[in-house]
């Protein structure tokens, strides 16, 4: 019966401030005490100890201030701007300016996720609210720098359906043929219009670069054209629908017009408010018209940045702030704050900044009856360093790193920045109901260098975990608790940046990874995502009216069920058959936590006795199979093989599906065994074998794989060697049987004894034969057994199916001396040319070639032509071919040879 988990002793706590943390971070590393180091960053634990991170001892507001005179308290500064617009309209509202137009929408510029805003449509027969993301929609235009337009198609949308927002190609081509490229060709002067692709299918294979890649391109379209293009495009459609085309769906359409990201042009101060918003609609070239209009159809991003006065500080917003936030701009009663920032509401997403559970910033969007007297749709709480990591690329860590050193070496701060979109009737009260804000309340100051220190010291840790598994042994790499920490890694480094990834594959990995703590009582600020049970006599459903999104995950709650073990395991464990393993046991409800003010991992240890880090064995949990492949991109089996051939194989970047079966290992009979032929120096010891599956090398725990010499071992590969040969040896085309005349059943008996005797026609039907000079075998065996470091490619025929060669891969990643594989090479260079009369002519891309090619000094066995098809063997001197006999394993009588398959 596997241990139960007791859980481990408590450990004192110490509470550390962000810069006191950093400090003794700061130590370890100018001791190199690398594994201290690591350690401390990854579980908060040193000397005994549990570190406990408290980001609130860098707050900038204490209730006894409201008595103190503002010119002594913390100083900032506070600048707004307009950053964003949003537009709904049935005319494209771009005035007297250029679009650029997409005959092929770019997928990628689909509206599919939210933006806070609903538009009411017609769903079966009933107008209805519906979220606009929902809605089906294309990116239709763009026009200045940043802007876009986006046609809709409400009658497209289907209650319930996920990614609602698509529109196919079918649908995308028949409006084009029908209804656009018409519109322009009858607005466009001078027939210009005529050359756009006479159909979307002659516009696809346009747009196809060499590659077979989509690339796609605008066409500029006049001013002139825009302002009459919906209302052609409306009789355009009319018309195809009164000549038959199925194009009902595309009435009612409209459009969305988009400005992002330009806040920057349009900060100003509070009293110039109202002439700020009319250079806004200007400058982007909107019919000032249609906006006033139609107020409630256009929604305007107000901003407001809060920097520190001296700027040496980065200002970030406070955790338990949240509620008070949207309390204070929505104007609204606590209560319902309250229960919009639960996690788990639909209305809130929490955005944790380092990690730091008491430092973090949010996205809210309140549902019709929270969004209070403004209409406000959204708020958004971030840090403007977020600009700095928008746009990732290759070598993340390397590059992630260099972004953070060199944002501290040029005092680059953060500033805490607040968006609130509302309807553009109420652009101006919002900036009145911003005014007066002592926002100190909701922050917190961090030095420019401890900001960035806490990620760069964090991405070392990392940076050290990963580098420790590349380097190590198959066996290591593949201990699935240290692949677990992995794992974790991943999800750390993209979390240090980003809003946390919390769907079902991150809350199985959390779950396994996080500290457990009792469910019952546990606080919302130590909750990874929403955790049901935390009050058992509470409903733990979240009520609110917020943005409902189909697309969050439909459960948020993941707990761990009454547990007294936690054993080390690759997927879900079978049922014990022992009745008392639980007896006596009290179980108790757990769940992840942050309970220690950064996202500290479980136990982790790196001794001398283990050579990577991992997590502790009474600490492990288990991992399923779908977040595993969520995170690595790949099945275990996959992931294992890759870890064992990866020395032998280099990756393409186009790979083609492998149509040819691995060979396995050959498992000697009861009572059979192996001759050991080698007697390396240290031969004796030990390195694992590990077990096969179906051709892949298969997982078991570390103390679970046998370990054998170093001498049986490469005996293995040795005798594999000659099975793999004949059982890879190739068959003529169209069918035929084999070139082999071995049969089947007999294959798995192969030995070296099949190339020792000096006829090759007792294993072959036919073959081309080169007498091999000293060259041509030296060459040849750099191929079959190569030397540490010289890399194929795992397109090659015949190699990456052959087990003895992965045997031999595992064989040089296993032991960590570049001399003691030197000396088995050797040995088994020598071992070969010494018994092998003759084998395969192996090549740099295949093992076997079986070609009509001639070469110098070769011949032919006898009744095949020179030209003909037929494998290619290296021969040594005395060698003859005879067709009459046929190899048999000893001890066995001559069955049928035909070699068929």
């Amino acid at each position: 019966m596997p241990p139960t988990e007791d859980p481990p002793a408590a450990l004192p706590i110490e509470g550390h401030s962000i810069g006191s943390f950093l400090d003794l971070l700061s130590q370890l590393l100018a001791d190199e005490r690398a594994a201290e180091f690591v350690i401390l960053v990854l579980t908060g634990r040193y000397l005994g100890r549990q570190v406990s991170l408290e980001a609130l001892r860098n707050r900038i507001y204490n209730e006894e201030d409201d008595n103190v005179h503002d010119a002594l308290l913390y100083q900032y500064k506070v600048s707004r701007d307009i950053d964003s617009a949003l537009g709904i309209a049935d005319d494209i509202c771009v005035k007297n300016h250029p679009i650029s137009f997409y005959v092929i929408p770019k997928y990628s510029g689909s509206l599919k996720s939210s933006v806070g805003i609903s538009h009411k449509i017609s769903v079966d027969g009933i107008r209805t609210q519906v979220k606009l993301h929902k809605i089906p929609n294309s990116l239709f235009a763009k026009w200045g720098v940043r802007n876009e337009i986006l046609i809709f198609f409400p009658n497209l949308y289907k209650k319930g359906e996920r990614q609602s927002y698509k529109v196919h190609n079918d649908d995308v081509a028949l409006f084009f043929e029908n209804v656009t490229r018409p519109s322009l060709v009858a607005l466009m002067p001078d027939m210009r219009g005529a050359n756009f692709a006479p159909t979307f299918a002659a516009e696809m294979w346009r747009s196809r670069s060499e590659t077979g890649h989509l690339v796609h391109s605008g066409r500029i379209l006049s001013g002139e054209v825009v302002s009459e293009l919906s209302g052609q495009l409306r009789d355009e459609l009319a018309a195809a629908i009164g000549r038959g085309v199925r194009l009902e769906w595309a009435a009612d359409f409209f459009f969305l017009h988009q400005i992002r990201g330009v806040k920057d042009a349009n900060a100003h101060h509070p009293v110039d408010a109202e002439d700020a918003i009319d250079r806004f609609i200007e400058a982007n070239h909107l019919d000032p018209g249609a906006i006033n209009d139609y107020p409630d159809d256009w929604y305007v991003d107000v901003g407001l940045e809060l920097s520190s006065a001296t700027g040496d500080d980065s200002m970030a917003w406070r955790a338990d702030s949240h509620t008070a936030i949207l309390r204070d701009i929505l104007q609204i009663p606590e209560v319902h704050a309250v229960r919009m920032t639960k996690i788990g509401s639909s209305s809130y997403a929490k955005d944790p900044v380092s990690h730091m559970s008491e430092v973090a910033g949010c996205r809210i969007t309140p549902g019709v009856r929270g969004r209070g007297p403004l209409g406000i749709v959204k708020i958004q709480a971030y840090h403007t360093d977020k600009a700095l990591i928008s746009d990732k690329d290759g070598g993340f860590l390397d590059k992630l790193f260099n972004v953070y050193e060199d944002s501290m070496a040029a005092e680059v701060v953060a500033n805490a920045r607040l968006e609130v979109r509302v309807p553009f009737r109420m652009h101006s009260r919002v900036y009145d109901g911003l005014e007066g804000f002592n926002w100190r309340r909701y922050l917190v100051a961090v030095p420019c260098d401890d900001w960035w220190t806490l990620r760069l010291y964090s991405l070392i840790a990392y940076k050290a975990v990963a580098g420790s598994q590349l380097s190590s042994i198959p066996a290591d790499r593949t201990n699935f608790s240290a692949v677990t920490l992995l794992m974790a890694i991943v999800w750390l480094t993209n979390s240090l940046h980003a809003t946390p990834d919390t769907g079902p594959s991150s809350r199985q990995l959390l779950g396994a990874v996080l500290p457990p703590r009792p469910l019952v009582g546990m606080p919302e600020v130590m909750m990874p995502y929403r955790l049901a049970g935390t009050h058992p006599h509470r409903d733990d459903r979240v009520e609110d009216e917020g943005d409902d999104d189909e697309d969050r995950e439909a459960a948020n709650d993941i707990v761990r069920q009454p547990t007294t073990r936690r054993f080390p395991t690759l997927y879900e464990e079978e049922e014990s058959d022992d009745d008392d393993e639980d007896e006596g046991a009290v179980a108790v409800r757990t769940g992840p936590s942050i309970p220690f003010g950064l996202v500290f991992l479980r136990e982790v240890i790196w001794t001398k006795n283990s050579r990577i880090p991992l997590f502790s064995s009474a600490q492990f949990s288990m991992l399923k199979e779908s977040a595993f492949e969520y995170f690595s991109g790949m099945a275990w089996g996959d992931f294992v093989d890759k870890i064992y051939t990866g020395i032998l194989f280099q990756q393409r970047s186009i790979t083609r599906t492998r149509t040819n079966t691995k060979q396995r290992p050959v498992v000697p009979e009861e009572g059979e065994k192996i001759p050991i032929v080698f007697a390396l120096k240290n031969g004796h010891k030990k390195i694992p074998k590990p077990e096969w599956k179906g051709g892949e090398i298969a997982h078991g725990e570390p103390e679970e794989v046998e370990q054998v010499s170093r001498n049986e071992y490469l005996s293995l590969i040795y005798h594999q060697l000659f099975v793999d040969a004949i059982a890879l040896s190739p068959s003529p085309r169209g069918g035929g049987g084999s070139y082999t005349k071995i049969a089947v059943a007999h294959r798995l008996k192969v030995s070296v004894d099949v190339f020792k005797n000096q006829n090759p026609g007792h294993a072959f039907r036919a073959a081309h034969m080169r007498w091999g000079t000293d060259k041509d075998w030296t060459i040849a065996l750099s191929h079959i057994i190569p030397p540490q470091g010289k890399l194929k490619m795992q397109s090659s025929q015949n190699y990456p199916q052959c087990a003895y060669y992965r045997m031999w891969g595992h064989f040089m990643s296993s032991i960590r001396s570049t001399t003691v594989v030197k000396e088995a090479r050797e040995a088994f260079v020598a071992k070969f040319t010494s018994e092998v009369r003759w084998f395969a002519w192996a090549k740099a891309e295949r093992l076997w070639e079986s070609s009509g090619k001639s070469y110098k000094e070769s011949t032919h066995s006898p009744g095949l032509q020179a030209n003909a098809p037929a494998p290619w063997l290296l021969i040594r001197g005395g060698c003859i071919w005879k067709d009459d006999e046929v190899w048999t394993p000893t001890g066995t009588e001559l069955e049928d040879s035909d070699g068929s398959e």
